[in-house]
């Protein structure tokens, strides 16, 4: 494995854990690694982490019986 393998691989880890910490929340992960939101869905998508996209008709407890 090369350097820049490993620090993707923990980015990727590192990614997935804030965002398992909040529930999927991508506003809330971002103010966690200290990023903009947008920023932070441009990280993900270089990391290829898979975020689940609210639509805008959901309510929040049908958001949150799925799991997110």
């Amino acid at each position: 494995m090369t350097y820049r393998d490993a620090i993707n691989q923990a980015g990727r880890e590192y990614l997935q854990e804030v965002l398992q910490q909040t529930g999927g929340n991508v506003k809330a992960a971002a103010v966690i690694a200290g990023v903009s939101r947008w920023n932070l869905y441009q990280i993900l998508e270089r990391h290829g982490v898979p975020i689940a996209r609210r639509s805008p008709h959901a309510h929040r407890g049908q958001w949150q019986e799925m799991g997110l």
